[in-house]
């Protein structure tokens, strides 16, 4: 739980605006009381049918991965 995540809601193709935002609301609220660090608010996309949100998340997985790395090297620099 300590690593940085990404939460994702997908098929919101299928949602209406307003649905949108409750169900991210709820799956903020859900995962902040999981402990989840959240890298981002949550990402919504629609994989399949649309394509919705895809470049987002790409975007938020590569910067949760340099983010880390670059957390993991501060780490190490401080071992020494």
């Amino acid at each position: 739980m300590n690593r940085r995540c990404l939460v994702v809601a997908n098929k919101v193709d299928l949602l209406l605006e307003n649905e949108r935002d409750e169900i991210y609301s709820k799956l903020q609220d859900k995962a902040e009381e999981a402990g989840i660090r959240m890298e981002t608010d949550v990402v919504g996309i629609s994989a399949g049918a649309t394509g919705e949100g895809l470049p987002l998340l790409t975007k938020a997985i590569r910067n949760t991965v340099l983010s880390s790395e670059q957390e993991l090297q501060k780490e190490k620099d401080f071992a020494w």
